[in-house]
């Protein structure tokens, strides 16, 4: 059986007076790659932000490595998980070595220049993102998918066990996503990395996923194996489309036939 790499328990948080998340309950098996889905402001970013202790729940725990979240110091965090945002913006003349350089804030202080080990590290880590041959270009005269793989070298830079991802197709065309997401794989399939990702697109998350979870009503409702929960059934219900489920290529896909009749009506 896999140990936990983060265990969310009883998670509750509001903004206002709209209840967000009503008590979430969800593992994270170390070396899996967990995907939350669910409808347009379900609270999958939230809870990803609580995940990363960029936000306080009201109620509920969590803890990454067996270790409560609130008894990490920001920087042994940051050595342990890394996190990209939806967003993120660079300077147009910050160069991809520049860029990557950045993930080793972890383990740098003010009184030390940059050690040989930090020029190791990052320079692996852009080979890893295929990235560098890129590192003396620009970020702004990059693509959009050669600007996220940089963004993923940065954060192995980090050296971390656990990559936490928002949205990390967002604005790139289906080649770019994919190249992302294959790029994703690899690392967890050939270095154990244990991934966690907010998808939009069901197809890529029943196809990339070890698990799914499916965020509704404020709730981890539907948890388990890609081709357990995302069944034309749930996916009806939770997405209001009708969609067939079944194994391509030796990995479950999920073909989208339209909107739900009801919605037709």
């Amino acid at each position: 059986m896999m140990s936990a790499a983060i265990e969310v328990s009883g998670v509750k948080v509001a903004f206002g007076d709209h209840q967000v998340l009503r008590g979430v309950n969800c593992t994270v098996e170390q070396g899996s790659i967990v995907t939350f889905l669910g409808r347009n402001g379900c609270g999958k970013s939230t809870l990803l932000k609580i995940i990363t202790g960029n936000l306080k729940p009201d109620e509920g725990t969590v803890s990454i490595g067996g270790r409560p979240l609130a008894s990490y110091k920001s920087g042994e965090l940051a050595r342990k998980a890394a996190f990209l945002p939806q967003f993120h913006e660079t300077p147009k003349d910050m160069t991809v070595l520049e860029l990557a350089a950045c993930g080793r804030y972890p383990y740098q202080h003010w009184w030390k220049g940059v050690s040989t080990r930090d020029r190791e590290v990052v320079a692996d880590a852009l080979r890893r993102t295929h990235t560098y041959e890129l590192k003396d270009r620009t970020m702004a005269s990059l693509s959009g998918g050669e600007r996220q793989r940089v963004w993923i070298a940065m954060a192995l830079a980090q050296e971390p066990d656990i990559l936490l991802l928002d949205e990390p197709t967002t604005y790139l065309d289906i080649c770019h996503q994919l190249e992302v997401l294959e790029l994703v794989n690899r690392l967890n399939r050939e270095e154990g990395l244990t991934v966690v990702m907010v998808l939009h697109d069901i197809g890529q998350a029943c196809r990339y996923s070890t698990k799914v979870c499916i965020i509704e009503d404020g709730l981890a409702a539907r948890c388990g194996a890609p081709m357990e929960v995302l069944t034309p059934q749930s996916i009806s219900e939770v997405f209001g489309v009708d969609a067939d489920v079944e194994m391509r290529g030796g990995r479950p896909g999920v073909i989208i036939n339209g909107l739900c009749s009801s919605r037709n009506a």
